[in-house]
């Protein structure tokens, strides 16, 4: 357990350094730029996520908002719903056939 805690207390200390070095926070176009690339009910592939309890890379998921920092709120086909962070994590639009 101890091993655990110190690994989630790094990668939750990197996530916040992150954020408060790189002021990671998008401006009110780059959101807006996000919300029409990602609208409501579209699919996603997640690329990569920095959360421990994050869905394997290559889950696809669909895309229910895009809040006012620019995270985008996914539910994930495996059933979590983890946001995509900006700044941080990456997924891409997919084409549904």
């Amino acid at each position: 357990i101890t091993d655990v805690k110190k690994i989630l207390t790094k990668k939750y200390q990197q996530r916040k350094e992150s954020k408060i070095m790189a002021n990671n926070f998008p401006n009110s176009k780059t959101v807006e730029r996000l919300r029409k690339r990602y609208p409501e009910g579209c699919r996603v592939k997640l690329i990569q996520m920095d959360d421990i309890q994050a869905p394997p890379a290559g889950t696809c998921g669909t895309v229910s908002y895009v809040d006012d920092i620019g995270s985008i709120h996914v539910n994930w086909d495996n059933g979590s719903t983890l946001a995509v962070v900006y700044g941080v994590d990456s997924c891409m639009k997919i084409r549904e056939d």
